[in-house]
């Protein structure tokens, strides 16, 4: 399974993700993921609240620091019977103004180019809170998934 798309979240990077050493802590990083994870589940239609996280996994590539653009990339590398796998990119972009705007999808050819500041890898899995177990995902969900399924352009190399 391959798709042709790749999900782009655009982050506003504040004074207040920074540490005492003047670049943004390592924390902020799982919040951009989480930001961009919740953009693309949300923007497939898929309720915010219905799943939990399982894995993360974040190589540190760059430093980042107030005022740099960001863009976090997302592809679907894995999906299981009550999980998603997804590999993220944080990318400074070569060209400042494409840090701006909304989430969106964008066909792989027309990835942003710049700078990896760290490789992420996440699992997902559907979940029911009252009954505290995973539940099937959804067939509708995992159509609208597809797309998004592949690599990173440039491989992203968090280990999963």
């Amino acid at each position: 399974m391959s798709g042709d798309l790749l999900h782009v979240t655009p982050i506003q990077v504040r004074f207040g993700d920074t540490d005492r050493f003047g670049h943004i802590n390592n924390a902020s990083f799982a919040t951009y993921s989480e930001s961009a994870r919740i953009e693309l589940i949300t923007s497939l239609g898929y309720p915010l609240g219905g799943m939990i996280l399982a894995h993360m996994a974040i190589d540190f590539r760059r430093q980042l620091h107030v005022g740099d653009p960001l863009l976090v990339l997302s592809r679907i590398d894995r999906i299981g019977r009550s999980s998603i796998g997804m590999r993220q990119a944080l990318l400074r972009p070569g060209a400042p103004e494409a840090g701006h705007g909304p989430a969106r999808a964008v066909a792989l050819v027309e990835a942003p180019r710049g700078e990896v500041v760290a490789d992420i890898a996440t699992v997902v899995v559907t979940y029911d809170y009252r009954e505290e177990r995973s539940v099937p995902l959804p067939e509708d969900l995992r159509a609208r998934l597809e797309p998004f399924c592949g690599p990173l352009p440039g491989g992203g190399g968090a280990e999963g």
